[in-house]
């Protein structure tokens, strides 16, 4: 694994064109065009929202898959650094930040795991005893600073065969062990850290996550299979996926409470068929009580937990025409909630947001 030397097949694949115009809320707008030919992407900012991570699948011909990592100015689009990865790199969980990724690579037929730096490629390997070093698909995540991590496995009792190890990263030592029973009637399992570092889940494929407090083990609340835990744990977007429900179900995007499950708001969005199939998906800004949803013919930011509608991104904007699934996007937000980035097919949108009255718009596309 090492940092990319040569930026010509990079430089080549990049189509840059720029474009000044002044829009109705009399703001500076620049639009500069790029093609973002990764597949599999996880897209998040640095702390400070200057810096978009882009992590990927790369389209280059090989019998193993080849993984990228590209950061750009979050203003300009400019690209920073280009991080190329070992050929069959999977990641499995990033920081928040996106300096921070845990990979698993291959050795002599076994998976080794990682957690490498997507600035530099630099990877320090976890310790072999924290995980199976046979299995084909292991599952370990980290908080969203990077400080612990956690470790799936299904080695517990008969009766509670799903475990999460939880590490400290730092000195290595185990700070808690959980085990549960399979919380769905087949599907697949897995389990780890949530962003916070505060609890950890044990998910299902089928009926989705289930909450533990890390200290106590106590259960929490159970969510839908396709919620948005909040960064400090506070709120969950529970979005709708019909996949494994009655096509009559209730369509709706809800805000629970993170520490309960209670319901306390609602999404007003449309939920047609062409998203009503995990096709929606979503992204919180920081802990600022800020979220965008991407439900296929609407984006927006939204306030957590009223609902309010606080800014709209018409589709012509951020919407890739020839996406092989135009109804899908995948988003992040700033933790200060000033700057958004909605990649949907090739294209790339970053968008600075004004949620007073106005939008800047830097687009990647």
């Amino acid at each position: 694994m090492s940092c990319h030397q040569s930026w010509t097949r990079f430089a080549s694949a990049l189509l840059v064109t720029a474009l000044v115009w002044c829009c109705p809320f009399q703001t500076f707008a620049q639009t500069v065009g790029i093609s973002v030919g990764l597949s599999e992407v996880r897209i998040a900012f640095s702390n400070d929202g200057s810096v978009l991570y882009v992590v990927g699948i790369s389209p280059v011909a090989s019998d193993t898959q080849h993984v990228e990592a590209i950061t750009y100015d979050a203003r300009t689009g400019t690209p920073l650094h280009h991080v190329d990865f070992a050929h069959g790199t999977t990641i499995l969980s990033m920081t928040s930040d996106g300096r921070n990724a845990i990979i698993t690579t291959s050795s002599q037929g076994h998976t080794v795991l990682s957690v490498v730096n997507t600035d530099t490629g630099k990877a320090e390997p976890v310790p072999v005893a924290w995980y199976d070093t046979k299995s084909d698909d292991p599952d370990a995540r980290l908080s969203r600073d990077g400080r612990l991590l956690s470790v799936y496995s299904e080695t517990g009792s008969a009766d509670r065969p799903m475990v999460v190890t939880v590490y400290d990263w730092r000195t290595k030592a185990v700070v808690t062990k959980q085990m549960s029973a399979f919380t769905a009637a087949g599907g697949g399992f897995d389990g780890g850290i949530t962003p916070n570092g505060q609890a950890m889940e044990f998910d299902s494929g089928r009926a989705g996550p289930k909450l533990t407090d890390l200290k106590t083990g106590r259960v929490i609340a159970s969510f839908g299979r396709d919620s948005v835990l909040s960064p400090d744990g506070r709120w969950v977007v529970e979005l709708p996926d019909l996949s494994f429900q009655d096509a009559a179900a209730p369509r709706q995007v809800l805000i629970k409470d993170g520490k309960s499950g209670a319901v306390r708001g609602r999404i007003d969005v449309p939920v047609p068929d062409d998203v009503a199939y995990g096709q929606m998906s979503g992204a919180f800004c920081g802990d600022t009580g800020h979220f965008v949803l991407a439900g296929g013919h609407a984006l927006g930011v939204y306030a957590i937990p009223s609902g309010t509608l606080l800014e709209n991104f018409p589709i012509d904007w951020w919407r890739d025409p020839a996406a092989r699934d135009p109804n899908r996007a995948t988003v992040a937000c700033s933790a200060d909630a000033h700057r958004i980035a909605i990649l949907s097919g090739t294209r790339l949108t970053l968008d600075t947001l004004k949620l007073t009255g106005g939008l800047q718009l830097d687009r990647v596309q």
